[in-house]
């Protein structure tokens, strides 16, 4: 009786997950949910028997990638997204995130509160998985600066008093186009820019 409630329990959490997560490996769900790989890999097996979760892989050797609905042309995007945040949740310990939040002219795909040996710290994340076209992200943010975003409820997230614009992350695989684009960063932001292949 209890093996089956911690089972419901289970399930629960993964199809919570997966709705706000969108598109997950198997590696992920074992990291956020099960204590073992093995056993993450039966249990999502079987709720894939029984239609309740979707999956596909793109390699027999990589990870299954779970999903509720069908699969979107978007599920490169979330799936480069999901890859920073279990990489960096492993490193830090996180507060609070959301996904898609709006910061005045854009939307950022995530926001996170982490919590550092140095305190609490805050940045929004844009995941840019583009591999031509222009890198626009360092002038909107830096338009949304000029604005009007203190009493927005991401300038102080968990209502300490101390209100200040976020950092922004940015995970990309044009790493020299994105940092070029920093000249456009007149109101001098924190920028923290990744290469898309060393979230692993």
């Amino acid at each position: 009786m209890l093996m089956w409630h911690v089972g419901i329990k289970r399930k629960r959490a993964l199809i919570e997950l997966l709705e706000k997560h969108r598109y997950l490996r198997t590696s992920m769900i074992a990291q956020a949910i099960y204590p073992s790989r093995h056993q993450c890999q039966v249990s999502l097996k079987g709720l894939h028997d029984k239609k309740v979760v979707k999956r596909f892989r793109m390699d027999s050797r990589e990870d299954f990638i779970y999903h509720l609905e069908s699969r979107s042309q978007k599920w490169q995007h979330w799936d480069l997204l999901n890859r920073f945040h279990f990489w960096y949740a492993a490193k830090v310990e996180v507060v609070l995130y959301e996904f898609e939040v709006p910061y005045g002219p854009g939307q950022a795909d995530g926001f996170y509160v982490v919590r550092t040996r140095d305190g609490n710290r805050k940045f929004f994340l844009e995941v840019d998985t583009l591999t031509s076209g222009p890198f626009d992200k360092v002038a909107l943010y830096n338009t949304a600066y000029a604005g009007y975003w203190k009493d927005q409820w991401w300038a102080d997230p968990l209502n300490s008093g101390l209100i200040s614009f976020p950092q922004i992350v940015i995970v990309t695989p044009r790493i020299d186009l994105v940092r070029g684009s920093l000249k456009d960063n007149t109101h001098d932001l924190v920028f923290k820019v990744f290469e898309q292949g060393n979230i692993n």
